[in-house]
């Protein structure tokens, strides 16, 4: 990852994104740049400033290759925030997975085991319930135990 960075640092547009995200000048947007490339300049942040990351996707698509990207250029999983589900009426044969990854998601996030998150606008301004309470409620299962 080293060698890339350097890399990027001969690029100007990329080389000052670097230096402003080093010094505090986030958040910052990227248009015109590819998907792969969006994620390599991300994770050259990641790597220059060793700072968390919120990676703002458009949809949800989007949102999972970003992810995909990410850890393929970090070795880090990131955190994959997906947004709430609404459903008008109540359906046994409906599918709960997406509860389970956005609780998992959010309990990463409320432990401060999130290096890297990414999500779409809709997940991120969508209402959940306090960190204290998540915390609070959390019983950790163990094989054996």
């Amino acid at each position: 990852m080293k060698r890339l960075v350097e890399e990027l640092q001969k690029i100007p547009e990329a080389a000052e994104l670097l230096h402003c995200a080093g010094n505090g000048g986030c958040p910052a947007a990227m248009t015109g740049v590819g998907p792969v490339h969006r994620a390599h300049l991300c994770a050259a942040l990641l790597e220059e400033t060793g700072a968390p990351e919120l990676l703002l996707c458009s949809d949800e698509g989007e949102a999972r290759r970003m992810a995909a990207d990410m850890a393929a250029f970090t070795g880090i999983s990131p955190v994959l925030l997906p947004p709430r589900e609404l459903q008008f009426h109540a359906s046994a044969a409906a599918s709960r997975a997406w509860e389970q990854e956005r609780i998992a998601a959010l309990y990463a996030l409320a432990r401060g085991h999130a290096k890297i998150v990414v999500a779409t606008p809709d997940a991120l301004f969508q209402r959940t319930f306090p960190q204290r309470l998540l915390l609070e409620r959390t019983v950790a299962l163990e094989q054996g135990g």
